[in-house]
């Protein structure tokens, strides 16, 4: 699990990318699973079946110019929109 998103990156991700609409950034809650093979991919996406699923990036199917690829789930737990990367 990673350390929630600081307050001041927040603000400046809000800027950036949401003409300063705080309520649409859903990663302040954040945590990683690191896989090294396609089957443990592929059980992780399954594990994640279950949950409530409002938003899926998959940056394997375009991945960005770096060449660096993920997919991030954003969940609902609780009433809070949580991100797995």
């Amino acid at each position: 699990v990673a350390p929630l998103k600081s307050k001041a990156r927040c603000i400046e991700k809000a800027e950036n990318e949401y003409e300063g609409d705080v309520s649409r950034i859903i990663d302040i809650v954040r945590a990683s699973i690191v896989v090294e093979n396609e089957n443990q991919l592929i059980a992780v996406a399954k594990a994640l079946e279950d949950a409530k699923v409002v938003r899926l990036k998959n940056r394997f199917k375009e991945p960005p110019f770096t060449g660096y690829s993920d997919a991030l789930y954003n969940i609902e737990i609780e009433g809070m929109i949580c991100e797995v990367q």
